[in-house]
């Protein structure tokens, strides 16, 4: 039987990334409630670009973060667009 255990919480920095075409600062509401729920549990934000949705563009920025020792976990949010050209 699965018993619950008490672990010490250990804030991460966490980056998210939204891949848009269309998405600015101003309205890309998906990316803020990721950062709102991260920060509210008391990890730190590590980075929020938007970039083009295109996957030569999001190999570029989990390259660099995969290579910040700073960093140790990243999010993405995308479009369907990106999952339809793949296919």
């Amino acid at each position: 039987m699965w018993k619950k255990t008490e672990h010490e919480f250990i804030p991460v920095p966490i980056a998210v990334v939204t891949l848009s075409d269309s998405r600015t600062e101003e309205n890309d509401i998906s990316s803020e409630v990721l950062v709102e729920r991260l920060t509210g549990t008391g990890h730190a934000l590590a980075g929020k670009p938007i970039a083009p949705d295109n996957i030569y563009r999001l190999r570029e920025v989990l390259s660099h973060w995969i290579a910040d020792p700073g960093g140790n976990a990243a999010d993405t949010v995308s479009s369907l667009a990106l999952l339809e050209r793949a296919r």
